[in-house]
């Protein structure tokens, strides 16, 4: 049995390949003692300034939806400066596989109709009616003429199917990856309008006029600071998944958590918020969820394939807490596992208990599950033991209050009901009382928050009392309010759809009131 599992990372190693597409660096320094470095919280002006620029629009991350809001300000014939802090465009858009749509040309022609409504509500109930249902209609109700319009502009599409959701929504990339179906395509577009990108170059502050206005930003390139006025700033910088203390701030425990690794480092929530922004990391969503960390991998048809690591997914087994206390439904996962991300949040500790024909039946002699097996008992990610006393000797749990999980999970087994959390009765497998057993250790991982600053149907950042920030719009997972607390699976795609559709909402609103 060989597994997939969908992957967001794409890193800077696999977008190498797109580094040369009209990369602009900035001028050489003028001087030699450029501005200290600035305290983003502080908006203040740089002791010296190496460079002015001036444009209509400022883009700051060249990501999916930054990239999505620079194509269309230059549709607008708007100019645009767009900088980007790493050494190429794209950030976590280059392992996204496709975006979610309803109603697009492809749909059409195949006879796909969906019901816009009924995926409303099920993201409305999902999250507990704490997201914003107008930008959730709106957003879909665009989705599809969003995907025409990437078509329009060179993006690559193959097949559309349901991927891990309810309808044939997913609008799968031709390559089955952004980074050689959108990143190549979305930059190229933006330079043939004009475009300029700026690599290396890391926004430290916002500028503000007397009246409150930004009105553009202070950033960094190399020891060069600049300054580039701008009729209005798009923050597209990510989230704050890579930022160890805000991610501590909101609940997660850091030694129990592995955060990041789609980018996001915080920096567009501190700029904002010393804006006067209202933020909205206590609400924030994740993309993220209990998982297995440090496991080895292989690719298969273009997939990074893991056979133990969807293990937390496996609704058979059941999850206890340090002291060997089960702790949850472990069917949760079924309709959608990045809800257990929250779980994880409240536990100093998740370990999954298996025993060995449960642990024989899910590998079924599969050649490398058997060598992860091997190498994830030999770096301790999981544990062997002979009986549920030894295991919990091994694992520090009560071996007591372990014993007695197991006799009562076989109890509800037997009944087939189970009365602690009512996990269905069909994934409910007693385990063997003696024999060798295991536990998996786990790890919350958190790749990518989704709403850290508070926006509006227009994606112009807010402050406490709702009202816009003139001049300062957050879009893709910096800006996102459909989701709250849990980012949901079920319109596949949702995320990459929600990137391009509020990178072209602000860049469209800017370009009309601001610029």
């Amino acid at each position: 049995m060989e597994l997939t599992r969908r992957t967001f990372l794409g890193g800077l190693g696999a977008l190498a390949a797109v580094g040369a597409l009209g990369s602009f660096g900035c001028s050489p320094s003028t001087s030699n003692n450029a501005g200290e470095e600035q305290n983003a919280q502080q908006n203040s002006a740089p002791e010296k300034i190496d460079e002015v620029r001036d444009c209509d629009i400022l883009v700051v991350g060249a990501g999916c939806s930054g990239l999505a809001a620079c194509v269309q300000a230059a549709d607008e014939g708007k100019k645009v400066i767009c900088i980007e802090s790493s050494s190429v465009p794209g950030g976590g858009a280059g392992g996204v596989e496709g975006l979610f749509a309803v109603g697009s040309s492809q749909q059409k022609e195949m006879g796909i109709d969906v019901n816009v409504g009924e995926l409303v509500r099920i993201e409305l109930t999902q999250n507990q009616y704490r997201n914003s249902s107008l930008v959730l209609k709106d957003l879909i109700k665009s989705s599809g003429s969003n995907i025409d319009w990437l078509a329009d502009h060179g993006v690559l599409f193959g097949t559309v199917d349901n991927y891990v959701g309810f309808h044939p929504i997913f609008h799968w990339f031709e390559t089955l990856n952004g980074k050689d179906s959108y990143i190549p395509q979305m930059v190229a577009a933006a330079e043939r309008g004009g475009v300029e990108f700026l690599y290396q170059t890391h926004a430290d502050s916002l500028i503000l006029s007397e009246e409150g206005s930004v009105v553009g930003a202070y950033a960094t390139c190399d020891s060069s600071t600049l300054q580039i006025n701008a009729k209005a700033v798009i923050l597209a910088t990510g989230g704050f998944a890579e930022n160890a203390e805000m991610m501590k701030e909101i609940g997660f425990k850091l030694d129990n958590t592995s955060i990041g690794g789609m980018f996001g480092d915080g920096s567009g929530y501190k700029m904002a918020t010393a804006a006067g922004a209202a933020g909205n990391i206590f609400n924030a969503g994740f993309l993220g969820s209990v998982t297995v960390v440090g496991l080895p991998a292989f690719f298969e048809g273009g997939y990074f394939c893991q056979v133990m690591n969807p293990v937390a997914n496996l609704p058979t087994v059941i999850w206890v807490d340090g002291n060997g206390e089960r702790i949850v439904n472990e069917d949760l996962s079924i309709d959608n596992h990045m809800v257990s991300a929250g779980l994880g949040k409240t536990q100093d500790s998740i370990l999954i208990l298996m025993d060995e024909q449960m642990m024989t039946d899910y590998i079924a002699g599969n050649e490398q599950g058997l060598k992860e097996l091997d190498q994830a008992l030999e770096d301790g990610i999981f544990v062997k033991a002979e009986g549920w006393k030894a295991l919990a000797e091994s694992t520090g749990m009560d071996a007591e209050v372990l014993q007695a999980t197991i006799e009562t999970y076989n109890g509800y087994c037997a009944a087939g009901v189970d009365e602690d959390f009512d996990k269905k009765a069909e994934f409910m497998v007693p385990f063997a009382t003696e024999g060798t057993v295991y536990a998996i250790r786990t790890k919350v991982g958190a790749s990518k928050s989704v709403g850290a600053v508070k926006t509006n149907r227009d994606f112009c950042v807010v402050d406490g009392d709702d009202q816009p920030i003139p001049g300062l719009y957050a879009i893709g997972t910096e800006g996102a309010m459909i989701w709250a607390n849990v980012y949901t699976m079920n319109i596949s795609g949702s995320c990459g759809a929600h990137n391009v559709y509020s990178g072209r909402t602000a860049a469209l609103h800017a370009a009309r009131n601001c610029a």
